[in-house]
């Protein structure tokens, strides 16, 4: 929802910009940008708390902090993460429970 609100403003922005005072397309822009920033947050706040990762090397799950989860290279539903049991950076799957 948030893309769609991002490329609605956005849009307006560069239709009517040339119309519109100064003020107003640049109060657009931050709001477009800042409605972007929120939605992309929740985005990635959620995938990062909802589930597990699972350690490929001791198959322990665990939740990575946002900071990790934000930081960590990824590659479809892996992430390289260390693993706070072995302590071992590891490509991490993502799982949706501890039993898989």
């Amino acid at each position: 929802m948030s893309t769609i609100v991002f490329i609605v403003l956005m849009i307006m922005v560069s239709i009517y910009g040339n119309t519109m005072p100064k003020l107003l397309t640049g109060v657009l822009i931050v709001l477009a940008i800042g409605v972007f920033a929120v939605g992309l947050y929740v985005a990635t706040h959620g995938d990062q708390s909802v589930g597990y990762f699972k350690c490929p090397e001791c198959d322990e799950c665990f939740i990575p902090t946002y900071k990790e989860y934000m930081m960590g290279v990824h590659f479809w539903s892996a992430r390289k993460l260390k693993c706070p049991h072995c302590q071992r950076k590891v490509w991490a799957k993502k799982v949706m429970s501890k039993e898989e």
